[in-house]
């Protein structure tokens, strides 16, 4: 379900409803207006099975898409047009996660392709809502390990499941 708010308009909001082939065709008219190959069945996350909740397999599968699709946008725009760095952070994690739970900031930054001074400063306010914790790393003092609390990896599965559910 795409859900938009018309500044002109005095109705709060209007809904559409999006096929699956509909995100396929919108997928596949933004490569031929990009000039850029189209998206394979590979690169497009898989439907829910039949059961009503979707398989952490399913989720993580999204969340790579999603973290890969966010940073293929770098190719055709200026990295610095769209900035997200504590989602960028967040999918990291979650996708890292399914390694070893805790990561140093350098890590998170290479993989995530943010700054670690910006990590740092989003990982306050992440720490603060309780979706990542921080504890000291067992072999360095200078150095802290950081992972997804409980709350955040809840909060990501339960939005990639939400995404994966209104997608079919």
């Amino acid at each position: 379900m795409y859900q938009y708010t018309d500044a002109d308009d005095d109705r709060s909001s209007r809904q559409i409803e999006l096929s699956r082939q509909d995100l396929k065709d919108a997928a596949r008219l933004l490569s031929l207006i990009l000039d850029a190959p189209p998206a394979s069945a590979s690169t497009m996350p898989e439907k829910p099975a039949t059961s009503p909740s979707p398989s952490h397999e399913q989720l993580l599968q999204l969340a790579t898409w999603m973290f890969h699709s966010r940073k293929r946008r770098n190719e055709f725009f200026h990295p610095g047009l769209f900035g997200e760095a504590a989602w960028d952070v967040m999918l990291a994690l979650y996708i890292m996660d399914q390694g070893r739970p805790r990561h140093t900031i350098a890590e998170i930054s290479r993989v995530a392709g943010v700054p670690t001074a910006t990590i740092l400063r989003w990982l306050h306010t992440l720490e603060d809502q309780g979706l990542t914790c921080r504890q000291r790393h067992p072999h360095d003092r200078r150095s802290a390990l950081i992972g997804l609390a409980t709350k955040g990896r809840d909060a990501i599965e339960m939005y990639l499941s939400e995404t994966l559910k209104s997608s079919t």
